[in-house]
């Protein structure tokens, strides 16, 4: 059985660890104990003896060497020749970077089983120094999650811990050994409410300080450690989108505090997990006080989801639900997250949701709690909207081990809830790049009456362009752009509505438009290449069609 032991400097730290993993949001952190011993150890003291790991039995022999960290216990190796052997041992995802420390001029090097893509910093970090010629492993940092990374100020000490625990660390005396700098804890965690901890104004034992102070001056030290810079590692790898396909999610609405809050869903709690196609969020807001513009507080459960897509359906690889609170400040017309607050797990959730909701926990708890079925109906409302923002030819998703849902089965509505467009655009690109800035496109099959395809692309008279109140960009006048018998671009015409009362539609293979006296649908004959346009249409043909949702063409 393969086992991580964890990494113990003799003398200076002992290090309770769970190994160099990636952490969650609400996940646990190291506890960071001082030790007694008045020395710091060599660093080789922490050092492999042997090259290889082996699975094996725990036969109880103390002297089994075990892997210490993540990076020895995937490699199978104890021991490397330099900084570059141990970077071609991380995986894609993982990271790397050199760093400096406070009482030493030489490169160190940290490395992390998790980075954030959006910023590139990690929640814990593994570090190793140089020991006659070679790298040692010389211990493990923990912050939490990715609203408290690890830093690194420009004297070189390194900054941990989160909203209830401070912990820094620089060089033991002889440089062999990292020495933990100063350590607080609130007491929040353990239930005793009790400031406990030291100071440690330089890297020897004369000039250990009890921390005495409370609440003001433990703010005043976490507020100065988000003042510090991140740690900022090289990924390995590619992990971007698997297929290269898909855009990013953008909320599709016109609310900018809920556009805010949807963007907070997927950088705050998105950047937990790993990167699949794309990240669609599912916010259901229970209550929100916008009264301090300082201080605006959105309360609800918050949904990451990570789909991937094979072929028509999107598969969710990986998300999570983060009920609580997510403050943001208003500058202007922009809103910034400021904190956010997640409900604990396990027991403590009771307790904590009460603490964050306070007299709105039972309006909040309406939606955190609410059934499975209206949680879905919003979740397919959301990708829907997606996917016609963006032109997807997608019409189901799909948990793991659960059968695929059509997106208009689960939203309730009639009809396709996803709009009547295509995802080939790369035939259309040579028109398509010779667009004015701000032009929007669509795409459409106008295939009357047949088996086969024929797919057109749109392009909006952008002075007809509006929002039709549900947040997708609709028009009343487009260009229609086909394929022809030669296999060239052609423009088959112009399609002109009379008014924003009926918008570009799509039904039954045919483009849809007029005004409230006349109704024309038009469609391209394949055998005469040429767009065909019939009058009189009857107006009950209204209660079938999809409107037609463009997309910026940038």
């Amino acid at each position: 059985m393969k086992k991580i032991l964890a990494g113990i400097l003799t003398g200076v730290l002992i290090l309770s660890l769970t190994g160099c993993g990636g952490n969650t949001a609400g996940s646990n952190t190291a506890e960071v104990k001082e030790a007694p011993a008045p020395e710091a150890a060599p660093a080789e003291e922490a050092a492999a003896t042997t090259d290889v790991i082996d699975d094996m039995e725990d036969s109880g022999d103390e002297d089994i060497p075990f892997a210490e960290d993540f990076v020895q216990d995937q490699s199978g190796k104890l021991e490397f020749k330099d900084y570059d052997e141990i970077i071609s041992c991380l995986k894609d995802g993982q990271g790397y970077a050199y760093i400096k420390l406070y009482g030493s001029d030489k490169d160190f090097l940290a490395v992390a089983e998790t980075v954030f893509e959006a910023d590139n910093s990690a929640p814990e970090i593994c570090l190793y120094g140089m020991r006659d010629g070679k790298p040692v492993f010389m211990g493990v940092m923990t912050g939490n999650g990715s609203a408290y990374p690890v830093r690194l100020s420009d004297d070189g000490i390194i900054y941990c811990g989160d909203n209830h625990r401070y912990d820094t660390y620089f060089l033991g005396p002889d440089g062999n050994g990292i020495m933990q700098k100063d350590y607080i804890d609130d007491g929040v965690n353990e239930g005793t409410g009790k400031f406990v901890g030291f100071l440690r104004k330089s890297n020897d034992y004369d000039h250990d300080e009890e921390f005495k102070g409370g609440q003001e001056e433990f703010d005043a030290l976490i507020s100065e450690r988000e003042s510090v810079p991140i740690i900022v590692f090289t990924r390995v790898g590619d992990t971007g989108s698997a297929s290269g396909s898909l855009p990013e999610y953008k909320y599709t609405g016109t609310d900018e505090l809920e556009k805010a809050v949807y963007e907070a869903v997927v950088s705050e709690y998105g950047k937990n997990f790993e990167k699949a196609d794309v990240c669609i969020p599912n916010v259901r807001i229970g209550y929100k006080d916008e009264s301090n513009e300082d201080d605006i507080v959105v309360m609800g459960d918050f949904y990451v989801l990570n789909y991937n897509l094979n072929g028509d359906t999107l598969e969710c690889e990986s998300g999570g639900s983060f009920p609580g609170a997510i403050h943001l400040k208003k500058d202007g017309d922009k809103y910034t997250v400021i904190k956010t607050e997640v409900v604990e797990d396990g027991s403590a959730w009771t307790d904590s949701a009460k603490k964050i909701f306070g007299k709105h926990y039972d309006e909040v708890m309406k939606v955190v709690s609410d059934d499975d079925e209206s949680r879905e109906k919003d979740r397919a409302k959301v990708i829907s909207d997606y996917v016609k923002a963006n032109g997807l030819n997608i019409t189901q998703y799909k948990d793991y081990g659960w059968d695929p849902v059509k997106l208009d089965a689960a939203s309730g509505e009639e009809g396709n809830i996803h709009p009547p467009v295509i995802v080939d655009m790369e035939k259309y690109n040579s028109v398509i790049s010779t667009l004015p800035k701000g032009s929007y496109i669509a795409f459409a099959e106008l295939n009357k009456d047949k088996e086969g395809k024929n797919d057109v692309m749109l392009v909006a008279k952008t002075e007809t362009l509006f929002d039709n109140g549900k947040g997708e960009k609709v028009c009343t006048e487009a260009k229609i752009y086909g394929i022809d018998k030669n296999g060239k671009i052609k423009e088959y015409g112009e399609a002109i509505s009379g008014g924003t009362a009926i918008p570009l539609s799509l039904y039954n293979g045919c483009l849809y438009f007029g005004n409230h006296q006349n109704l024309t649908h038009v469609y391209i004959d394949e055998e005469k290449d040429e767009l065909v346009s019939e009058t009189g249409t009857s107006f009950d043909d209204l209660d079938h069609v999809d409107e037609i949702y463009f997309f910026s063409a940038e």
